[in-house]
This record gives C-alpha cells, structure tokens and sequence, in this order.
C-alpha cells in the first residue's frame, strides 16, 4: 500500500521560495504519523555549519543532520516527530547522494530510540525523502522502512491542502515528589544519566498507565478527541480560533509502580529526590481519537522529565571540575531547567525550550532562530508557565545516606534533589493546620472531662 503524506499549504509555500532561491538546500521534515495517514506541518531547514560549510548535497555531513534532528526533536511538542529529510536539488543529484540519503534516515531512526521501550510505541520507522527538483521543477516522494535492514526505497503519494486549522493544543500540568534510591553496584557499573533514568522507570510507568481526565471528563479510548461534528465536511467558515484542551492525570501510585512481589533489599549508597511541577504540551489533528490524543500528552510529559535530566547531567559533566572544588558537601540540589514554549511560529502550534537557572529568554530566541530558522522576539516566548524555585523553596531533605568516599563526579552528585518548582509547601501548611485543630479540640474534651463536676456535689 501506498503512503501518503499530507502537506500543510505554508509547506507548498516554502516550496515556492526554495524554487526561487538557492541552488540546494535540505533539511527536516517535521509532522505526524496516523494509522492511515501521515501530516507534514513543516520543512525546518537545516543550519549549515561556521567550518567548512558544504557547497552542493553530496557534501553535507550526515552527523550533522542527525544532531540537528536530535535537537528539534527535543523542542517538539508531543505529537509531532520527525519524518524524514527534504532535498532541494537537481534530479541527478538526487540519484548520486543515494548512500547518504539512507545513511541520514538511519541516524534519525537511531537517535529517536528512547532508554524507555514503551516510548517506542507511536515512534517513526518508515522515514521519508522529499525531494523538490531544481530543474525539473517537481517534487517526489519516496519512504524507506528503516526497521528491516532489506527494505528498498518506496514511492510515496503527497498532496497539498490545509489542516492545521482542525487542529488540538492540548496542556497538562503534574506534580512530581519522587525519591529513588542508588543501589551501591549502580554507583560503579553505569553513568549518572542512567542511575537517574533507572530510579525514573517507575515514574515514566505510571505516568503512561495513569486515567486521563479531558476537560475533567472521562472518555472512551475510542470516541473522538474534539466533539466537531463538522469534522471533515469543507465550509466557507472564518477559521476557528485555537483550541485548548486540559488533561489531568489520575494515578494512586505515582512513582510507585514496584509491585510488593518484586520489591528486594539491596544496598545502596545515594538517594535522590525529585520534585516539582512540570507542563506537558501536544498537537493532534482533529480526527485523532481519545487514546491518540492522551498518549500524545503522556508521552511528551516522559519525554520532557528526561530531557530535563539529561541536560541537567550534561551541565554537570561539563563543570566537574568546578563542582569538585567549590562544593565540597556530597549533599546538593540542583534546579532542573524550567520550559518554555512559543506559538509564535505556528498558529495551530507550539514548540518548546529548556532554560536554565543562569540563561536569560534571548538564548531561546537564538536557538529557535538556529534550529528552526525562524525570528522570534522575547516577547513571542511563554517563560511564565514554570518557575524557578525560591531558596525557601529548595528544602533539602534530611541526610539517610552517607556518601561514599570518592571525589568524582558521581559521588558528588549521585545524592540530589532535581527542582523545577516546589509544589508540597501548601499540603504541608494544610496538614500541619489540620493537626493543630485536631490537638486543640482534643484538649478542650480533657478540659471538660476534668473539670465537670460530680453527681454528688449538685
């Protein structure tokens, strides 16, 4: 069977530009995979690098498109990947970059496999080249199946016709109080990074297993996400406006997935907490169902908890050096970058950045502009939906570990508490509230007791 790919018609636009323009170009494909079909929102053009740049396609480092697909990927919202490439060049050309053509498609296919098998689900495998032809003035299609190793090249149907106006921007907000323990083996078998993704497992579990609530209203997996009933029937309606949907996510064991039959006594060394609040953000089209939609919203809430980490250890990698000499205390809190997100670039859409604690809202707008060739202003970006944590706020719990003797990296780091804002201060004022009332009413029954008077003495 066929593919077919639908452009969005801003797609056909930049066609139009690259026709009229440069000799070559080439870049990603940006969009979303359905059962029976496949939407392209955007053409991202590729950043050409400061040494060496390349002057015709047969000269473009392939290691370079993956990173620069490995970092749009991280700024994408929940359903939306990375399709494939697109070529801006003659037809020869086309044929003679066959090799590099598979060998780029097959770093996309590596570097979107996530740590956690069940991301895996919704993932692309049969990635696409879009080619525009600068002689012939015609664009072809063509997929490859890069999940079996002798697949050949496909052709591939693609039209052009306006859908992001039906379109779904889904939120989401979740409170995370996780803890985790580092099990002394760990320490000295695996990385950081990856003591980190493992004591996450239970964490990203049941964050995908977890009710979902839309618009606080529970729904059949199966019913359809928006309640349009002219879904699919064309008019002469003005456009409508955005539309925003609320998920809330259900969950009694957040974080604590490990069944009693499985729980086992093993000596470890740190301990790590996590905390905060984090925003999930996603885009389905607007035939997409309840469980098309929620999925999109889980997945990118797991996505963003370990982009998040994954820069934060990065960060830490980077300035061991410093860390070791002034901050000799094992015992630390580091502040997780906090998201941001811009819709300015899409009307239908949003994309999103990581800041961190000592960055400022212009180095998103430089990095927007670098990977997505677009020209934002700070204006143009959402930094309010997180927030930094205060000093208050950064309480350090209590030390039940000790550390272990070593002055690298891990043993500095291993024992932390990753903050993206404290969400616990109000539940505990509560608490602490509702047991005062509970010690004062007890006293005033003691009180009474001891001072009501005999039956004799009236």
């Amino acid at each position: 069977m066929v593919r077919t790919l639908i452009c969005e018609e801003s797609v056909e636009k930049y066609v139009q530009s690259l026709l009229e323009g440069d000799l070559w170009d080439i870049g990603l494909v940006v969009g979303q995979v359905t059962e029976k079909k496949d939407f392209i929102v955007s053409l991202v053009k590729s950043p050409q690098p400061d040494n060496d740049p390349p002057e015709c396609v047969a000269q473009v480092d392939d290691h370079w498109i993956g990173e620069h697909a490995k970092q749009v990927c991280h700024m994408l919202p929940g359903g939306l990947q990375v399709l494939g490439i697109y070529l801006y060049s003659t037809t020869d050309s086309l044929h003679k970059t066959q090799a590099l053509q598979k060998s780029i498609l097959s770093l996309l296919y590596r570097n979107s496999q996530s740590p956690f098998k069940r991301l895996h689900e919704h993932s692309v495998v049969e990635y696409c080249c879009l080619h525009i032809s600068s002689d012939s003035k015609k664009t072809t299609c063509k997929t490859l199946d890069l999940s079996n190793t002798n697949s050949n090249w496909r052709p591939a149907d693609h039209t052009y016709q306006p859908f992001l106006s039906n379109w779904v921007t889904m939120q989401c907000s979740i409170v995370v109080d996780h803890q985790f323990s580092v099990s002394k083996s760990h320490c000295t078998e695996y990385s950081f990074y990856k003591q980190i993704l493992l004591g996450l497992s239970p964490l990203c579990e049941d964050i995908l297993d977890s009710l979902a609530l839309v618009n606080g209203q529970l729904k059949d997996s199966d019913d359809p996400f928006t309640d349009d009933n002219t879904r699919g029937k064309k008019s002469n309606r003005t456009p409508k406006q955005k539309t925003i949907v609320t998920i809330d996510l259900l969950s009694t064991t957040l974080g604590s997935s490990v069944k009693s039959e499985h729980v086992t006594v093993t000596e470890c060394n740190e301990k790590v907490s996590l905390r905060g609040v984090i925003e999930g953000r996603a885009c389905v089209n607007g035939k997409a169902t309840v469980a098309e939609a929620t999925s999109a919203i889980k997945h990118d809430i797991v996505h963003s908890l370990l982009n998040r980490c994954r820069l934060l250890c990065e960060d830490l990698l980077q300035s061991a050096e410093e860390i070791q000499e002034s901050i000799p205390d094992p015992h630390l809190v580091y502040v997780c970058p906090r998201r941001v997100f811009t819709t300015a670039a899409y009307p239908h859409l949003v994309l999103c950045d990581y800041m961190f604690v000592d960055e400022q809202i212009s180095d998103c707008v430089g990095r927007f502009s670098d990977l997505f060739n677009i020209q934002l202003t700070e204006a143009m970006i959402d930094a309010d939906s997180e927030h930094f944590p205060t000093e208050t706020d950064l309480t350090k719990p209590s030390r039940r570990y000790s550390s272990s003797s070593s002055s690298s990296l891990t043993s500095i780091a291993q024992q932390i508490n990753l903050s993206v804002q404290d969400s616990s201060r109000i539940s505990q004022i509560t608490l602490l509230a509702s047991l005062l009332l509970v010690v004062s009413v007890m006293v005033c029954v003691v009180v009474y007791l001891l001072f009501q008077p005999d039956e004799g003495e009236l």
